[in-house]
């Protein structure tokens, strides 16, 4: 199934940040992409229900497995 390029530009927003910080949030890809806050945290939500990333219990977003070899292909 072919990934929509926003899906691939939020992987690969989130990749980008975790090489320059050491935890990403929302507020983070928030400041990044110029995006809503809501926006955000529902695409964060979808992604994490579809395996895309990880949230600890600070909020902090990691790619997942399969979340990373998709932003690396990007």
């Amino acid at each position: 199934m072919a990934l929509s390029e926003s899906v691939e530009m939020y992987l690969e927003t989130i990749l980008l940040l975790q090489k320059k910080l050491e935890n990403v949030r929302s507020i983070d890809i928030v400041n990044e992409t110029g995006f809503s806050k809501p926006t955000i945290s529902e695409q964060m939500r979808r992604f994490y229900d579809k395996g895309y990333i990880h949230i600890d219990n600070h909020d902090y977003i990691t790619l997942s497995e399969i979340g990373l070899e998709i932003a690396e292909k990007t």
